[in-house]
């Protein structure tokens, strides 16, 4: 799509307000006039990198016009054609007639302010005023969220024995292998093995098998550690392992999308074949279909619901061994409404000098 720079400006706030993971998020605010070069440069630069950037992003100057004198793609220019402030050790190389491409070395650090320098002078013949090309970027700060998806009886027989999964997300890319040392749980002191799902390099999925359960409530710790990505946090959770024979609700989350949908969850296995038809309910009086999965019921609404509910679970609902649920179960949840959200089709580490660029999105 061809977009006027106020309307491609426009779309690029609404992108960093609604992206996350990305191999770079835009700045949240309308950049002042010192973030950007004088527009006077459009004449030679059609768009750069600018923003907020992956640490492993590459920096592109894309020209507003194609080169003609021969040029060698994807091999190191010879020529110093880039100075950042902090410096960055790697190489520039030409991907099309249009478009440098500069390579670091290694990732950048996280949450870093850089100036850079393109030499305009040393590619085309231009007047004095514009041999040096000024602009700058920022790498994203790096975070991280641990998020408990829940825990499932894995021994349908004696419900001795729990598993628990889990899912971390961080804002920058890295490598997942750091993932698996931020993890570590225990039980009674004793540490559990943590197996992996690797689903991107900013989403990793953890489960935590063979944990027990006894005539006791018990619990087991869920703690994290930053450090191997660099990011300065620690914290831990204590989860709670009800007792055998303590059939209730644990936990209820509500599912936005891609269908909105409400989880409960519990401590037991659920009997698959059962009727929960007036059993769970909302208080808006949606009708509702249900999908019992091992621990857990997931409660659909027939049309998409908006504000607070109270989901009731009635002491009808039985587990996989027939027992009824110990006591009545109620709790106020919120539906949302379906934000509006724009992607990047493209690898896109630029922002427009002029018009006329092409901006891929869905």
């Amino acid at each position: 799509h061809y977009m006027s720079k106020r309307l491609l400006l426009l779309v690029t706030a609404l992108v960093a307000a609604v992206l996350i993971g990305l191999t770079f998020c835009y700045k949240d605010h309308s950049p002042s006039v010192e973030d950007h070069p004088s527009p006077a440069f459009a004449m030679y630069v059609n768009a750069y990198t600018s923003g907020i950037i992956s640490s492993e992003s590459t920096i592109r100057i894309i020209l507003a016009n194609e080169i003609e004198k021969p040029l060698e793609f994807g091999k190191p220019i010879d020529k110093t054609l880039f100075d950042f402030s902090p410096s960055i050790k790697g190489t520039a190389v030409w991907l099309d007639r249009r478009t440098i491409e500069f390579r670091p070395e290694k990732p950048l650090p996280s949450d870093k302010q850089y100036n850079a320098t393109f030499y305009l002078s040393e590619i085309l013949d231009v007047p004095s005023d514009f041999k040096k090309f000024n602009f700058n970027f920022q790498t994203l700060k790096q975070s991280l969220e641990v998020y408990v998806d829940g825990m499932t009886t894995t021994d349908k027989k004696t419900l001795r024995v729990q598993r628990l999964d889990g899912t971390i997300s961080i804002a920058d890319v890295a490598d997942p292998k750091l993932m698996e040392k931020i993890i570590t749980v225990k039980q009674n002191g004793k540490s559990i093995p943590v197996s992996w799902v690797h689903e991107s390099r900013t989403v990793s999925h953890f489960a935590v098998e063979g944990i027990q359960r006894t005539e006791k409530e018990g619990s087991v710790e869920l703690s994290w550690d930053g450090s191997p990505l660099e990011v300065v946090e620690k914290q831990s959770k204590i989860i709670i392992i009800p007792a055998l024979g303590d059939f209730k609700v644990v936990d209820v989350k509500v599912i936005q999308s891609p269908e909105q949908y409400a989880a409960l969850q519990f401590s037991d296995p659920l009997l698959e074949n059962q009727n929960l038809e007036g059993l769970i309910t909302l208080s808006g009086g949606s009708s509702l279909k249900y999908i019992i999965e091992n621990n857990e019921i997931r409660v659909y609404p027939q049309t998409r619901q908006v504000g607070t509910q109270t989901i009731t679970a009635e002491t009808g609902i039985v587990n996989v061994l027939n027992m009824p649920l110990k006591e009545r179960y109620s709790m106020e949840v919120l539906f949302e409404e379906i934000k509006p959200a724009i992607a990047l089709i493209g690898k896109g580490v630029i922002l427009p000098n002029s018009n006329g660029l092409v901006f891929p999105f869905k």
